[in-house]
């Protein structure tokens, strides 16, 4: 589900911020060469101190037609909506 004015506003909400919407990114993570996860990911320019870009995305809940929303900053060293993705997925 890709929804790039309501990703911008988790990405306001979460963040803080003006989020503007520029790009879709297909990310897809591998391990062993197998898809373990893959998403079309909204990548912003934000007006925040700590970082110029962010991501948003969402996850369907499992057993259901819900979906979980999340939204990342594009601080250093990610340097790609792949690498804000990945980074944000291994945290949690």
């Amino acid at each position: 589900m890709t929804d790039p004015d309501g990703l911008a506003s988790v990405v306001e909400r979460q963040h803080g911020g003006k989020a503007t919407f520029c790009a879709v990114a297909q990310v897809v993570d591998r391990h062993k060469g197998a898809v373990v996860w893959a998403s079309d990911v909204c990548v912003f320019d934000v007006d925040h101190t700590e970082a110029k870009s962010a991501c948003a995305w969402t996850d369907p809940v499992p057993g259901s037609l819900r979906f979980r929303y999340f939204a990342a900053l594009g601080k250093p060293p990610a340097n790609s909506a792949s690498h804000t993705v990945k980074g944000a997925i291994a945290s949690r």
